[in-house]
């Protein structure tokens, strides 16, 4: 295997590795760092998009940048000022989002069932179980947003194991140049 190709994958691993326990240890802190790193991100888009607006106007050409900076400058306050608010309000939606999925899924189900196709039987349970998860979300989202993110962590160090095995799985398989 390539020497560089190895190491990007193991420094790629390194990397998901600590991010991963990171969320799992914790969830609380990396959620907050992770909205305000967005928010600073949204505030910093807005400059510039205000200073490209002023470098770029000439004889008062139709431009949104001016609207569009300004946008992203208060939400991205919004997201420093109101981080708790922003994570309880992202878990709503992605709960609501698995429950809009997990009804789509069950009509999908139904339709199989209709057509007398396999493995409708799976869609539907999972579709209920999506459904059921998605409930729990809307219902409690700042607690369902810890443990998302402690599950996101745990994939996150699946991942991170799948890149090692993948390096000692290829190992054989590439040559060096």
């Amino acid at each position: 295997m390539k020497k560089n190709i190895r190491t990007y994958m193991l420094l790629t691993a390194l990397g998901l590795l600590l991010l991963g326990l990171a969320l799992i240890i914790w969830p609380e802190a990396a959620q907050t760092v992770i909205v305000y790193a967005i928010g600073a991100v949204l505030c910093i888009s807005g400059i510039v998009s205000l200073i490209m607006h002023f470098k770029t106007l000439k004889n008062f050409a139709v431009d949104f940048g001016f609207f569009n900076g300004a946008i992203l400058i208060i939400l991205g306050v919004l997201f420093l000022v109101k981080a708790n608010a922003v994570i309880d309000l992202l878990t709503t939606v992605i709960g609501l989002g698995m429950i809009l999925g997990g009804v789509c899924q069950l009509e999908a189900g139904i339709r199989l069932r209709t057509l007398m196709l396999p493995r409708w039987k799976a869609y539907i349970i999972t579709s209920l179980v999506l459904i059921a998860i998605g409930i729990v979300i809307v219902i409690d989202p700042f607690k369902s947003a810890k443990w998302f993110t402690i599950v996101t962590g745990a994939l996150l160090i699946v991942d991170a194991i799948t890149w090692v095995w993948g390096v000692i799985e290829f190992r054989n398989h590439i040559v060096e140049e």
